[in-house]
């Protein structure tokens, strides 16, 4: 949240939220900014993942017990696609909503901050893709 003093002497106080996917990948629960998605793919589940695709259930150690979506991710430099279980839905979430993680670990780049809201299940971690390591 922003406050802006105005002309006549009062304060306003301005909210930007932003938009972000909610995806699972097991019993995790993810939110990535649709500003970084730039298509979310169905109907190729279960085919063969195009080059620079990252299957979340295996970087996550969770099991794959079928197919899942693909998500492409917008990148200018380098083709990235995330397989997760299930594409939940979209979410508006502001900065008050987000609560930082300390940077530890292989993901520490890649899991920044947890959101903190009335939504039933387990509280999202925001996800950076373009952060995520690769598997080789």
């Amino acid at each position: 949240a922003t406050s802006w003093l105005l002309a006549n002497g009062s304060c306003a106080r301005i909210v930007i939220v932003t938009l972000y996917l909610q995806v699972a990948v097991g019993d995790l629960a993810f939110v990535i900014d649709t500003a970084d998605v730039a298509e979310i793919d169905e109907t190729t589940a279960g085919a063969v993942p195009p080059a620079g695709t990252l299957d979340c259930r295996r970087l996550f150690a969770t099991p794959a017990t079928a197919p899942g979506p693909c998500i492409v991710i917008a990148a200018a430099d380098e083709a990235l696609a995330l397989i997760v279980d299930q594409v939940a839905g979209l979410v508006e979430l502001d900065e008050g909503d987000l609560r930082p993680l300390p940077r530890r670990g292989r993901f520490g780049a890649a899991i920044d901050a947890i959101a903190v809201t009335a939504a039933p299940g387990p509280p999202p971690l925001r996800l950076r893709p373009r952060q995520l390591p690769r598997l080789h």
